[in-house]
């Protein structure tokens, strides 16, 4: 797969620095037949392995 639009290519490091809880939604062109699927990637908000997550 790859992202429609490559700028959205940085959601996962987008992620690791949220520190409230955020949702991202991004579409990806499938490479066997051209369809586009969207994924939608949600986040706790926890950005350490450390942090207190309540």
């Amino acid at each position: 797969m790859t992202p429609v639009d490559p700028a959205e290519a940085g959601i996962f490091e987008a992620l690791t620095r949220a520190t409230d809880a955020v949702t991202f939604t991004s579409a990806y062109r499938r490479h066997d037949d051209g369809s586009v699927m969207h994924v939608e990637v949600h986040s706790n908000g926890c950005a350490t392995a450390t942090a207190s997550c309540g």
